[in-house]
């Protein structure tokens, strides 16, 4: 036993060893700007007055719960979040059993749903910009033929957020449909056919077989697009630049414009810490959420 543990213990030496260069790097990425961030976070610090850099301590921190902006965009984030996993997640799975169960025509079906993923947030952001456009866009357009005519809608208060929600709804929806199909074919074909002889259907099937067996790899695509809609950036800055007023100013881009627009770099750094914060807090929420369900599953 001395021995097997003595091997052990190189092995896990030898694994360490081996680590250490990816370590160091990810804390020379990770961790100094992460420092610097939550240094400046307690710091007087702007553009325009490099010279007058103080320690304020929490101040920034006690301001931002003050600013009823900070609050208005901390609202709108999640109002963002939420609508956008609403519709993402049932939508990629029922793609996702679509997909898994065609014969024929499952590949080209997700190559063509590959573009909206791998194209760049800019390029989405223009692109959706010019089709929402009244005068000249393909959406109104289309929808005049149904008696709905055109709007302004990107510079509408009731509808501008929600137009930003369709174009995540578009782009991010085929990368939660490649990471659900991945874990979809990890599942054997014998659970289904032994299924299909017990009588059960297809929609029993995925309700008692490919949700429960998927549902590590649901938490893991949630938590991926959980944050990327937490921190959503380029779509907002082409087609709204948060406006009309601060309708569609979600959390990052109110960190954005205090820290480049009014060169508040303490203020921003202390919003940054407070959203890094949100993020984390949200994650585990899902966490917890999902381990409460399978717990349950399980004792049933």
């Amino acid at each position: 036993m001395k021995k097997v543990s003595k091997i052990q213990q190189n092995r896990n030496r030898a694994y360490f060893t081996m680590m250490l260069p990816g370590l160091l790097v990810m804390v020379i990425i990770f961790a100094f700007p992460l420092g610097k961030l939550l240094i400046n976070s307690f710091q007087k610090y702007k553009l325009i007055d490099p010279n007058g850099i103080k320690f304020i301590g929490f101040q920034n921190y006690v301001n931002a719960f003050k600013d009823k902006a900070f609050i208005k965009s901390i609202g709108l984030t999640l109002k963002y979040v939420f609508y956008s996993l609403l519709i993402e997640l049932p939508l990629a799975l029922i793609m996702m059993e679509i997909i898994s169960t065609v014969k024929k025509g499952g590949d080209l079906v997700k190559i063509l749903f590959l573009p909206p993923m791998v194209m760049p947030s800019v390029v989405t952001g223009t692109i959706w910009r010019l089709m929402f456009n009244a005068t000249f866009g393909i959406i109104p357009w289309i929808l005049s033929h149904f008696g709905i005519y055109a709007n302004e809608w990107l510079t509408q208060n009731n509808t501008a957020l929600f137009c930003l929600v369709a174009v995540d709804i578009w782009a991010s929806t085929p990368f939660l449909l490649i990471i659900f199909l991945s874990g979809r074919a990890t599942i054997s074909t014998d659970l289904y056919e032994a299924a299909l002889i017990d009588g059960a259907g297809r929609v029993k099937a995925f309700f008692k077989i490919t949700l429960p067996l998927i549902r590590n790899t649901i938490m893991f695509g949630l938590m991926l697009r959980l944050t990327d809609c937490i921190r959503v950036f380029p779509t907002i800055h082409i087609m709204t630049a948060g406006g009309p007023g601060t309708a569609t100013q979600t959390l990052n881009y109110y960190i954005y414009k205090t820290a480049f627009s009014w060169s508040n770099i303490g203020y921003s750094s202390a919003m940054g810490i407070i959203e890094l914060l949100i993020s984390i807090a949200l994650v585990l929420v899902l966490q917890k959420a999902f381990y409460v369900g399978k717990k349950k599953e399980r004792g049933n």
